[in-house]
């Protein structure tokens, strides 16, 4: 592998590697109170499972999407797609949402994502001070989806 080519992926694959790194490094550590109300405790660490595991899954995708489409690109793919509206109402919904919302490289960056969120709770199943929670798994997944379809709509709306 070349250098160049070495730095490019570093830079594509770099800031996911860094996150999921820092999410392990986190979830390592004795855990904290944010608040003595438990509904604000609740509500703040709620906040921030979804928020890490949304920034997460957006460096992935990010990384997965590194071969951008245009938003003239992206119109044309719809414009094919209408054309299958003659069809009926079924086949065109189910063709927008499987190939415009929902190509491999997004599944791939939420089905990652949730899976680590998975063994994060796991891994703080054995830290002291800490609770494997399956409240926290479901707002992991949660921002993780969030954090993809978020990439998609800047990414597709940039100029």
């Amino acid at each position: 592998m070349s250098f160049a080519r070495l730095l490019k992926m570093l830079k594509i694959w770099g800031p996911a590697v860094a996150w999921g790194f820092l999410i392990f490094v986190g979830s390592s550590l004795p855990g904290a109170q944010f608040s003595e109300k438990s509904w604000l405790d609740f509500l703040l660490h709620s906040l921030a499972h979804f928020a890490e595991f949304a920034v997460f899954s957006f460096l992935l995708f990010r990384a997965f999407d590194y071969k951008k489409t245009t938003p003239k690109e992206f119109l044309e793919r719809f414009k094919d797609i209408f054309k299958t509206l003659r069809f009926g109402a079924k086949p065109f919904l189910a063709r927008i949402f499987w190939e415009v919302f929902v190509p491999k490289k997004i599944l791939a960056a939420i089905t990652i994502a949730i899976l680590y969120a998975a063994t994060d709770e796991i891994q703080q199943y054995f830290v002291p001070g800490r609770i494997c929670s399956f409240w926290d798994f479901l707002f992991d997944s949660l921002g993780a989806v969030v954090g993809v379809f978020l990439y998609r709509i800047i990414a597709t709306f940039r100029i």
